[in-house]
């Protein structure tokens, strides 16, 4: 199965001086994150962008001088309830960051109620398109419906985006699913299929749950153009999730 995620044109990536993005994706559960323990995760891996899931005005108050000082270039949408999104970078942004991106489909264009920031970084001499993604978990018919829609969206982006493009969130589905197919179909590649160990369980992220019957929901995907170094699973951090840590090559 992990396979499947190969796609077109990626590949784990081999040693050497290339340009390089460490890309931490991490949902914080309604901000009830541990915040010290977030932080030592950020610096243990020393991500270059990190883009955090149910980003809360609380928790927001509470890290972002910390974040700040690790990560100066941030674009953040705090919400009440479980979509505020937040994306941070020691790298400068060369565009403004989008928060509601409007993604085309064969309709037309699909245009998001939830945040899914959008940041275009410098790496080397190329631009690289952070995509940051958080869709509807799959609880009801209309939830579902809105999952899918926005990963048609993704993928039909995907396909027409010139550049170097990184998605990384919380899809709310896992790489077996319908959602994961249309994704690879337009040449994304699941970073941990090809660089990463183990199951890559990321929720629960403690408990019995999580061993017997765990879910990859925290994912990090690249287009062609683009490898794997490696793909970790980070530490417990307080959240119902663990974060995911890559590290991209550019080729």
């Amino acid at each position: 199965l992990p396979l499947l995620g190969m796609g077109r044109g990626a590949a784990v990536s081999p040693s050497g001086n290339a340009p390089s993005l460490t890309v931490m994706t991490v949902n914080v559960m309604y901000g009830r994150v541990r915040d010290a323990d977030l932080l030592a995760e950020i610096d243990r891996h020393a991500p270059d962008v990190v883009i955090v899931q149910e980003y809360t005005p609380a928790v927001h108050m509470r890290i972002r001088d910390a974040m700040a000082a690790r990560l100066p270039h941030s674009s953040i949408e705090t919400r009440d309830d479980a979509y505020g999104m937040a994306l941070f970078s020691k790298l400068p942004f060369i565009e403004t960051p989008v928060s509601y991106p409007s993604f085309p489909t064969d309709g037309g264009a699909f245009q998001p109620t939830e945040p899914q920031i959008r940041a275009v970084v410098r790496v080397g001499n190329r631009e690289v398109v952070v995509q940051g993604v958080h869709t509807l978990p799959a609880i009801s018919p209309s939830y579902l419906a809105e999952q899918r829609e926005l990963c048609r969206a993704l993928a039909a982006y995907a396909l027409i985006e010139p550049r170097n493009l990184v998605l990384a969130g919380d899809f709310n589905h896992t790489p077996a699913s319908m959602p994961a197919a249309w994704l690879r179909d337009a040449g994304l590649v699941d970073t941990h299929a090809v660089a990463g160990t183990g199951r890559g369980l990321t929720w629960p992220a403690e408990g019995l749950l999580q061993r017997l019957a765990g879910f990859r929901l925290d994912q990090v995907l690249i287009s062609e153009g683009l490898s794997c170094g490696w793909c970790r699973v980070g530490n417990d951090v307080g959240s119902d999730h663990r974060p995911v840590i890559v590290r991209i090559v550019l080729r």
